[in-house]
């Protein structure tokens, strides 16, 4: 079994035998793989944001919130992408693997956040099919980044943290006994991957 630290993909192998290049090696391959799959996830994001942004948009009253939450996303979102290119180019990202490793939970960290600033500044004045909607779009989006990132465990928890804490929070100020429903099975949700992570260590 391999093991992995909280804010690193940095293997700990069992086997002391194992020469600090072949782990080296491994731990790159890792967080290449998850460099990779970033594309794909980030297109999906793109799709999510855009659905929002259709969604919410209201023609007949002021929509500035909306459009400067989807601009900081879309950025956010085409950042990551460039740095994934920009990895992809590096010839030498191998040497600075912790570097790269923090580059990703930065973008991960951020990725989280524009979900999480959806439930601050877009949730309250939503109407109820809206807002779960909303709630779908967060779980859905959650439950695809977090096995994504699962070699850099810091990326995967903060992105879960940072996208579901702050609608949580947003969901308990609403004096309405479905909400709160939806407030455990989130926090509930939130809790199952720490579960496992702890579990496997």
């Amino acid at each position: 079994m391999q093991y992995f630290s909280p804010s690193a993909p940095y293997i700990h192998p069992p086997d002391k035998n194992i020469s600090r290049m072949k782990t080296e090696k491994i731990t790159f391959s890792l967080v290449k793989h998850v460099y990779e799959q970033t594309i794909t996830a980030m297109l999906a994001s793109l799709f999510c944001t855009s659905l929002i942004l259709f969604v919410l948009y209201d023609s007949r009253n002021s929509n500035v919130i909306l459009l400067v939450w989807a601009a900081f996303t879309f950025s956010v979102t085409f950042a990551r992408i460039a740095l994934v290119l920009f990895f992809k180019s590096y010839d030498y990202a191998e040497n600075r693997l912790k570097l790269w490793v923090n580059l990703y939970i930065l973008g991960a960290l951020l990725g989280g956040a524009c979900w999480g600033l959806m439930g601050i500044y877009l949730f309250p004045s939503a109407n109820p099919v809206e807002q779960t909607f909303m709630i779908l779009m967060v779980a859905g989006v959650t439950a695809g980044a977090v096995p994504l990132s699962a070699a850099i465990p810091g990326a995967a928890a903060g992105f879960l943290i940072a996208a579901i804490v702050p609608l949580i929070l947003t969901i308990a100020l609403i004096d309405n006994h479905v909400y709160h429903l939806f407030d455990f099975a989130l926090s509930v949700y939130l809790s199952l991957p720490d579960s496992d992570h702890t579990q496997d260590a």
